[in-house]
Order: structure tokens, then sequence, then C-alpha cells
């Protein structure tokens, strides 16, 4: 094995097969393939060699469970690959590959791709595209759409471009009728188009005498290119033969199987490609189209709200200025020689001073009074200049008054601290009259609710003026990819797809069933890409993407009050 020229091409990239033996004569091998899985889409992808710039042969395998399409794919590797009828090996494909990583490993589409390598005998990258089993035990509980399956495949980033060869499996002996078979060829045909039945062949697996599956083909009504015969039986038969004779008759049927595996590879090498660009144009265009249509409904849904936020918050602005004066503050002259310490920004009093025989006492610490009696002293101005002296004296007063806290640096500078007063004494002013505050609770009540509703609004505008961003360049990118899909669909058809009118109406139709209060925004929306889509007509699909600013700014002029 070491030394076989197939062991080469696959970069030893080989395992031996759990429990082979050599009692046919042979060992079993698998190969280790580079996997890659998509369980949303429903398929998944084996590869084994390194990318090259040779041609790419795609086959499309369809037929019931049960009609040899894993054997066949062993087939096609091993006779691909060059292994002969001597080797002392065979390959052979892994059966529920990553079954553990999934409990509906049977429902995937499963991909296998051989690179070409130097020194293969076909000159082209072979990739096999397994489609599941039209009849599954479990079809009737889990309904399966192989065309949408087939058609979310080549529409993904592993898909293929190009169809070289529709191969429908079927044992050569069965005589029922290809009812399945016929059916989802049909869909395969409304997908890919009318010219699937030049690339569609007859695969008749365990061939070893004159079909029967032909006719019944035929009577179908099933169109097709050609039959090819493949006796797979012939791959793990034992070689071991008795006699000359027996390993002769052995070896005949290995050759006409070879044969027929030649046969396909070449009608492979000649088959003209159908491409599948056109479903994929189809397949974005559609996407494009829908993803539109919640782009279109999120959008409304922001513009909506913010207006019933807008609303709110004008609402609630009004009630705060009704209610804005809960808090009345007036002045009360004060009697028997008394001061007060007023806070120009609390507007609040701080502190109450009396004055008796020309000493200043304070109401709740008498040891005030003997601090500020040399100041009063000292002014020969009447009582109500002490105002004038400033945050100074103020500083002195209430710093002694306060015998555990340390006296400030700059007295200018301190803090009142008295009645929750945190401002500077600079801000406060000796005065004969008390400020006085009397509250309404109903319009503090009112008030307080209003600033918080208006916080609110003010919140959630800001956050649908985001949204309303972020839609419109979302929208603005995928409007300009629709058009470019479209055009590049009326190139490869060679004929009108869908004005902007039909797109209209049908974006329409779809927002119609949208909920009720988005629907008036929805439908100007529509009104308006659709203008952006008619000004972008004459653009060619690739200068179509970079006007995606074009249609953003049409859509803002519609809601620019709202940024004011």
């Amino acid at each position: 094995m070491e030394a076989s020229k197939v062991y080469r091409l696959l970069d030893g990239r080989v395992e031996e097969k759990r429990g082979s033996d050599e009692k046919n004569g042979f060992k079993i091998y698998h190969i280790q393939w580079e996997e890659t899985l998509d369980e949303e889409g429903g398929f998944r992808v084996f590869s084994i060699g390194q990318p090259s710039n040779m041609p790419t042969k795609c086959v499309l395998l369809l037929g019931v469970t049960g009609a040899g399409k894993t054997t066949l794919v062993s087939g096609v590797l091993n006779n691909f690959l060059g292994v002969s009828f001597e080797d002392p090996f065979r390959l052979q494909v892994k059966e529920e590959t990553g079954r553990e990583k999934t409990q509906s490993q049977t429902d995937f589409i499963t991909v296998y791709t051989i690179y070409y390598k130097e020194g293969m005998k076909h000159k082209y990258n072979l990739v096999l595209i397994d489609s599941p089993g039209l009849e599954d035990t479990r079809a009737a509980e889990q309904p399966r759409d192989i065309r949408s399956q087939f058609e979310e495949f080549i529409t993904s980033d592993l898909g293929v471009d190009n169809l070289h060869c529709v191969g429908l499996v079927a044992k050569a002996t069965t005589n029922r009728d290809l009812k399945s078979e016929k059916a989802v060829l049909e869909e395969i045909i409304s997908l890919l188009g009318e010219a699937v039945p030049e690339i569609t062949h007859i695969f008749a697996t365990f061939a070893c005498d004159q079909p029967l599956v032909e006719a019944v083909v035929r009577n179908a009504g099933v169109q097709y290119k050609s039959m090819f015969q493949f006796d797979n039986g012939m791959l793990y038969s034992p070689i071991n033969a008795s006699s000359d004779k027996e390993l002769a008759f052995w070896s005949y049927r290995w050759d006409k199987m070879r044969e027929h595996y030649d046969a396909m590879f070449g009608a492979l090498a000649n088959a003209l490609p159908l491409s599948l660009e056109l479903i994929r144009e189809r397949k974005y265009f559609n996407t494009c189209k829908k993803n539109l249509k919640t782009q279109i409904e999120n959008l409304a849904t922001s513009v909506t709200e913010m207006e019933i936020n807008k609303n709110a918050y004008n609402k609630y602005e009004q009630q705060r200025v009704t209610n804005k004066d809960w808090k009345q503050t007036k002045r009360v002259a004060l009697q028997n020689n008394q001061q007060a310490v007023n806070c120009n920004t609390c507007q609040q009093t701080c502190e109450i001073l009396r004055y008796v025989n020309n000493e200043v006492q304070e109401d709740h610490d008498s040891d005030i009074g003997h601090t500020l009696a040399p100041i009063i002293g000292a002014v020969t101005t009447p009582l109500g200049a002490i105002a004038a002296v400033g945050g100074a004296i103020l500083g002195t007063l209430l710093s002694r008054k306060k015998k555990k806290q340390q006296v400030p640096h700059t007295l200018s500078n301190a803090v009142c601290g008295e009645n929750g007063c945190s401002h500077n004494l600079q801000e406060h002013a000796l005065e004969s009259m008390k400020l006085q505050t009397n509250i309404d609770e109903d319009m503090k009540k009112l008030y307080e609710e209003a600033v918080s509703k208006t916080e609110d609004a003010k919140s959630k505008i800001i956050q649908a003026q985001e949204e309303i961003l972020s839609c419109s360049t979302t929208i603005s990118h995928t409007t300009v990819e629709l058009l470019s899909h479209s055009k590049k669909v009326e190139k490869l058809t060679k004929k009108s797809f869908l004005s902007t009118d039909d797109i209209n109406s049908q974006l329409r139709s779809e927002i119609s069933q949208s909920e009720v209060n988005i629907i008036p925004q929805a439908t100007k929306y529509i009104a308006i890409l659709t203008k952006a889509m008619g000004t972008l007509a004459s653009h060619s699909a690739e200068e179509v993407l970079g006007k995606h600013e074009l249609v953003k700014e049409m859509l803002l002029e519609d809601y620019e009050e709202f940024f004011k």
C-alpha cells in the first residue's frame, strides 16, 4: 500500500477500515477527508487535495434509498484514482461520517471533492453531489424538499459554479415505475432549466446482465442522454480465485466495469457546463427582497416609535413647565435683632443669628456669638452692613462654630455645610430676612413624574434615532444589491426580469400583512426606494453597488425633522 500510486496521489491520507482483513484478497481503506459541515443549510462537504486551476466537473446523483448511490460513489473514487483489480486494497466511502454530530445526517446533501494532482489519469477536479435518498423511511415524518436543499447548497459559499451531469441512480434489475425519480427530476428542471435532460444520464448499478431499468426509464417518459452500467458488485468481491479460469472471469468483469467508468469520465471531460449562476442570482435577488421587506418594517417601526416618544416628550415637557413652581420661596422679616445667613444658590436659610447687647448669638449654639463679638465691635456701620463684609466674616463665624472641624486656610473658599448646604461661603449673604419655602405636594408629584417621563422619552428618542440611521444604512445597501442581482438576471436571460414597479407592487403586497400601525410609514419608504431604483435604472449591475449613499440620502430626507 505504501508504495502504490493511489497512496501517493492521496498524500497518504488514508486509514485502514476497522475490522478489515485480507480474507477477500485485499484490505479496505477509508479516505481521511477534510470536512466542512453546514448543519443549518443541510449539507456537508468532504474534500481531499489542494485546490487546483484545472477544470472542475460536477455530478449530481439522484436516487431512492437502496439504489446503490453510496457504493457508486465508492466505485467512482476507486476508478477515478486508478485502483486496479490486482491492487491489494480497495477504497470505500465511510457510511454515516460524522453521525455523532447530528441525528439527521441521512437528510444531508453530501459532497465529495477530489482536487486534481499531477499523475492522475483524468485532468480535472471531480465533485460528486450525493442527494438524500428520495424514499427515506422517515420521509413521512420529515418531508424533504431536495430542490430547495440543492438551491441552498449552490448559493452557499461551498456551492459550485456549474453542473455537468445529473445521474439518475437505479438498480439495473428494477422493474418498478420511477415516480419519485421523475418527480424530483422535474423539480430540478424547474430550477435549472430545460437543458437538464441534455446532461442527464442513467447510472444502472449492480449491472452484470442486460439492464431492465432502461426500458422502465423510457416507459416513464424520463428524458436522458445515455446510460452507464456499473457492475459495482465487483468492487469488493473476493479475488482469491480457486483456479485461473475463475480468476480470469473476475478480471473480465472488473475490466467491463472499468470500461463503463472510463466512458463516464470521458463524457464528463467533454460535457458542456450548465451554469448555475442564474440560479444563484435569482436566489440572491429573492433573499434581498425578503430582507428588504423586513428592514423596511424595522425602519417603519423605529420611525413610528420615534413619533410616539416625541409626542410623549412634548406632553411631559409641558407638564414639567406647568408644575415647575411646585416649590415657592419667600422672604420673611426677622424680629429681635435676628440676622439670617442665606445661601443664594440653595435659596435657603443656613443659619439664624441674633444680637443681644451688641453681641451676636446663634439660636442653637451660644459660643458662636462670642466669636463674632469682636468683629461687630470693629464695625461702625449699621448692622445691615455686616452683609457687605463678605465670605471672610461668615467663614470665621461658621468655622469657629464647628470646633471639631479644621478651619480652611482660605476662608473665602470654605464650604457652608449647614442644613445640607454644600456651597461656598462666597455664595452666602447676611440678611435681616429669612427664606421660607412652601411645597405644593401635588404639583411636586406631577413635576417629578414629568421629569422622569421626559428623560425616558428622550432616551428612547435617541435610541430610535440610532436605529433609524442603522436601518437606513442597511436598507440602502440591500436596495442596490437587489437592483444589481435583478440586472444580472436580465443579462443572463437576455430578457426583462422585474421592473421597479413590479418590485414596488410585490413589497407593498407583503407589507400589507404587517402590523397595521407601521403600514403607512412602510408604504412611504417603498415609494422612496422605488424612486431611487428608477434613478439608478441606467447604471450597470456593478455601478449600482456603489450608489448606496444616494439611496440613504433619499431615505433620510423624509424624516430629517426627527433629528432636529
